[in-house]
């Protein structure tokens, strides 16, 4: 597990009037040292997390305004102002603990959670005529990503929201594509069951030997041969034009590649020593799998999620590649 920090004792502010009640409640830390002066927002001895305010600032929005700024070490997460708009910044640090930060110091009907990389995802859940939050209720949630900070309007809602786009599979030219390699999986399928079963197992030293076979073909797009991974759009590309055309013996070494990179490490009763397995399985889905990198411009269509509706891009690692 790593570290975190605790926000067991960090007060639930969400809104400029709270917090700016809560600052002035607060005693700034005596003495001398680095820091003096500083108004703690948990646990007095939580001086990594503080609280400060400042007159006049300008809100996203452009009004002049005071403003309540809770503040993560270095990193002023959060700001309150008195307009009612709320800045929520990650800084360059989208960790668990600037999270664990933001969400505890937000209404409880607001949070943010992470996506990848440096994106993140803010959730809004609305509430009932009888005042009562519906976070159970998935469809009276609104989620919006950002990335570093975002600006929120007095409802809770962003002020410069951004719309998730998606990749669809385009279903009719995906079965287009499919065609062109019909011939080759055919083959590969038969062959699999013949040379490539499952219950075969190599020895570290035959399987290396066969990884430098690869490579003293002269070609070094042969997948897996450059590194471990399955593909890259490089050797994607290069896999398929083998694929499309009509050699054998180019099909053959096709095989004999990915077989050997889609090898699995296993000790299994009856071997005395660590041995590399064939997965029949593995080497299909990854064939299968080729031509949507290959073809990625032709076989997804970017679509426009409704504002405030959020769904995971399952389809991205073959635009990334582009």
């Amino acid at each position: 597990m790593g570290f975190h920090i605790s926000t067991s004792e960090v007060p639930t502010l969400g809104t400029y009037r709270i917090a700016k009640y809560h600052h002035d409640s607060v005693t700034p830390i005596k003495g001398r040292g680095r820091n003096a002066g500083v108004r703690p927002l948990a646990n007095r001895r939580a001086a990594h997390m503080t609280l400060r305010w400042e007159g006049k600032v300008t809100s996203p929005s452009g009004a002049v305004c005071d403003a309540v700024i809770c503040r993560l070490y270095r990193t002023d997460c959060v700001t309150f102002y008195e307009s009612g708009e709320v800045r929520i910044n990650n800084g360059s640090y989208t960790t668990f603990s600037t999270r664990l930060f933001v969400n505890a110091v937000l209404h409880s009907r607001q949070r943010v959670s992470s996506i990848v990389g440096d994106r993140s995802l803010y959730s809004i859940y609305h509430q009932d005529p009888n005042g009562e939050t519906t976070a159970r209720l998935l469809e009276k949630e609104q989620e919006f990503m950002f990335s570093g900070f975002i600006d929120l309007k007095p409802d809770g809602l962003p002020l410069h929201p951004e719309t998730c786009v998606v990749h669809r599979v385009d279903r009719k030219a995906l079965n287009s594509v499919r065609k062109l390699y019909a011939p080759f999986i055919r083959y590969a399928t038969a062959m699999i069951k013949i040379g490539y079963a499952a219950n075969v197992g190599l020895n570290r030293d035959i399987r290396d030997q066969h990884v430098e076979d690869i490579k003293d073909t002269g070609i070094e797009d042969w997948p897996g041969s450059i590194s471990s991974q399955l593909f890259t759009y490089d050797n994607a590309d290069f896999l398929c034009r083998v694929m499309r055309h009509n050699n054998k013996e180019d099909w053959a070494n096709a095989l004999h590649a990915m077989a050997t990179v889609t090898m699995v490490p296993e000790y299994r009763h009856g071997f005395n020593e660590l041995r590399y397995f064939y997965r029949p399985d593995h080497m299909l889905h990854a064939l299968k799998e080729a031509p949507k990198y290959a073809h990625r411009d032709q076989v997804f269509v970017c679509k426009e999620l409704p504002m405030g509706e959020y769904k995971q891009d399952l389809n991205m690692k073959y635009m990334d590649s582009l």
